[in-house]
Protein backbone atom coordinates (compact mmCIF):
# COMPACT_ATOMS: atom_id res chain seq x y z
CA UNK A 1 0.00 0.00 0.00
CA UNK A 2 1.47 3.70 -1.02
CA UNK A 3 2.07 6.30 1.49
CA UNK A 4 -0.79 8.93 1.10
CA UNK A 5 0.42 12.42 0.10
CA UNK A 6 -0.02 15.60 2.34
CA UNK A 7 -0.86 18.59 0.89
CA UNK A 8 -0.57 22.12 2.83
CA UNK A 9 -3.99 24.39 3.72
CA UNK A 10 -2.26 26.66 1.30
CA UNK A 11 -1.77 24.37 -1.72
CA UNK A 12 -5.48 23.13 -1.43
CA UNK A 13 -6.55 26.92 -1.00
CA UNK A 14 -4.82 27.74 -3.88
CA UNK A 15 -6.07 25.00 -6.26
CA UNK A 16 -9.57 25.45 -5.34
CA UNK A 17 -9.44 29.18 -6.33
CA UNK A 18 -7.95 27.95 -9.41
CA UNK A 19 -10.81 26.33 -9.86
CA UNK A 20 -13.72 28.70 -9.26
CA UNK A 21 -11.84 31.61 -10.58
CA UNK A 22 -10.23 30.61 -13.79
CA UNK A 23 -12.56 27.58 -14.40
CA UNK A 24 -9.75 25.00 -14.52
CA UNK A 25 -10.59 21.75 -14.48
CA UNK A 26 -10.44 19.03 -11.49
CA UNK A 27 -8.24 17.00 -13.87
CA UNK A 28 -5.81 18.93 -15.31
CA UNK A 29 -5.36 20.55 -11.51
CA UNK A 30 -5.31 17.05 -9.96
CA UNK A 31 -2.53 16.07 -12.79
CA UNK A 32 -0.61 18.94 -11.94
CA UNK A 33 -0.49 17.98 -8.40
CA UNK A 34 0.23 14.03 -9.29
CA UNK A 35 -2.76 13.61 -6.90
CA UNK A 36 -6.04 12.42 -8.14
CA UNK A 37 -9.11 14.09 -9.15
CA UNK A 38 -11.34 13.48 -6.46
CA UNK A 39 -9.08 14.62 -4.06
CA UNK A 40 -8.99 18.20 -6.16
CA UNK A 41 -12.95 17.56 -6.16
CA UNK A 42 -13.75 16.77 -2.24
CA UNK A 43 -11.40 20.27 -1.86
CA UNK A 44 -13.96 22.14 -3.75
CA UNK A 45 -16.71 20.52 -2.25
CA UNK A 46 -15.35 21.07 1.37
CA UNK A 47 -14.80 24.53 0.55
CA UNK A 48 -18.34 25.55 -0.85
CA UNK A 49 -20.29 23.67 1.74
CA UNK A 50 -17.83 25.77 4.94
CA UNK A 51 -15.28 27.96 3.27
CA UNK A 52 -11.92 27.77 4.32
CA UNK A 53 -12.79 26.11 7.78
CA UNK A 54 -14.00 23.33 6.42
CA UNK A 55 -11.53 23.11 3.85
CA UNK A 56 -8.59 23.25 6.36
CA UNK A 57 -10.55 20.90 8.90
CA UNK A 58 -9.07 17.46 9.66
CA UNK A 59 -10.81 14.63 9.23
CA UNK A 60 -7.96 11.82 9.42
CA UNK A 61 -7.49 9.95 12.60
CA UNK A 62 -11.29 11.17 13.37
CA UNK A 63 -13.99 8.85 14.71
CA UNK A 64 -16.90 9.08 13.22
CA UNK A 65 -19.80 9.96 15.47
CA UNK A 66 -22.33 7.11 14.05
CA UNK A 67 -25.17 6.16 15.79
CA UNK A 68 -24.47 3.56 18.86
CA UNK A 69 -26.18 0.11 18.29
CA UNK A 70 -27.81 1.06 22.25
CA UNK A 71 -29.44 4.25 20.63
CA UNK A 72 -31.15 2.20 17.81
CA UNK A 73 -32.21 0.02 20.39
CA UNK A 74 -34.07 3.12 21.88
CA UNK A 75 -35.27 4.30 19.37
CA UNK A 76 -36.58 1.07 17.90
CA UNK A 77 -38.77 0.49 21.77
CA UNK A 78 -39.97 4.23 21.08
CA UNK A 79 -41.37 3.78 17.94
CA UNK A 80 -42.88 0.44 19.03
CA UNK A 81 -44.86 2.51 21.42
CA UNK A 82 -45.61 5.35 19.17
CA UNK A 83 -47.28 2.80 16.77
CA UNK A 84 -49.53 1.12 19.80
CA UNK A 85 -50.14 5.19 21.17
CA UNK A 86 -51.16 5.82 17.04
CA UNK A 87 -53.52 2.85 17.03
CA UNK A 88 -55.57 3.70 20.35
CA UNK A 89 -55.94 6.67 18.93
CA UNK A 90 -57.70 5.67 15.67
CA UNK A 91 -59.78 2.91 17.84
CA UNK A 92 -60.78 6.00 19.68
CA UNK A 93 -61.62 7.80 16.61
CA UNK A 94 -63.82 4.82 15.52
CA UNK A 95 -65.71 4.84 18.89
CA UNK A 96 -66.27 8.51 19.04
CA UNK A 97 -67.88 8.50 15.38
CA UNK A 98 -70.01 5.47 16.15
CA UNK A 99 -71.68 7.21 19.24
CA UNK A 100 -71.94 10.25 17.22
CA UNK A 101 -73.76 8.68 14.76
CA UNK A 102 -76.28 6.92 17.68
Amino acid sequence: MGKHQIYTNELKLSIVKRYLENGESTEGLAQELGANHSDVARWIRKYRSGGEAELFRETRGVKSKGCPKKKYENLSEELKQVKMERDLLKKVLILKKELIKK
